[in-house]
């Protein structure tokens, strides 16, 4: 049960930044949140693997590629509805109320992880949930990103500092795309 409680305490922090970030009233709760929500992310692999450990060998290429398919596909709409909640709503009213939807389905996502989701390891390690057991998790799991950068080929690790910049790069100005469309653009809603 260690890696499926790692998923699941780790999706309610993930959860619990929206909160953060959507009642915060300046900058500095919405950095906050956004940090924390960062600082969780570290559980992916494990889901990743989980995930790869229960598609059958044959058919991972195809069963990857539609488990991020589908949730792109929706996503698609989602600044539409987005913009039609602004308007609708107010941008304060509707931005606290996507954060506290969001919270909502990730706890429940949450939920749903710890309650039907199976361990695929024969052995694992039971998790420590203590504050102490907590605090070493994230110490080992950053550690052990040190020790994976250091056995990555040069080739790697350019591709690496390629995709870093990168998203540095759409998180830095995707934060300002809709200062740009309404102060530059002028785009306004309908």
């Amino acid at each position: 049960q260690g890696c499926i409680k790692l998923i699941g305490y780790m999706t309610f922090m993930y959860a619990f930044a929206f909160l953060v970030t959507g009642l915060g009233e300046s900058w500095q709760w919405l950095a906050l949140g956004m940090f924390l929500q960062n600082l969780t992310t570290f559980y992916w692999p494990a889901i990743q693997a989980l995930m790869a450990d229960s598609i059958p060998p044959g058919q991972r290429g195809l069963g990857f590629a539609t488990i991020e398919a589908i949730p792109a596909a929706f996503g698609l709409i989602a600044p539409l509805t987005g913009a039609w909640l602004i308007g609708l709503l107010g941008m304060r009213t509707a931005m606290r109320g996507l954060y506290f939807s969001a919270f909502l389905i990730a706890s429940a996502l949450a939920l749903f992880r710890l309650r039907f989701l199976k361990e695929t390891l024969t052995n694992p390690k039971r998790l420590d949930v203590s504050p102490r057991g907590i605090m070493r998790l994230f110490a080992d799991s950053y550690r052990g990103v040190f020790t994976t950068l250091s056995g990555i080929t040069r080739e790697l690790w350019v591709l690496s500092l390629l995709v870093t910049a990168l998203v540095f790069s759409a998180s830095f100005a995707s934060s300002f795309w809709i200062i740009r469309a309404t102060k530059i653009i002028g785009l306004s809603l309908p």
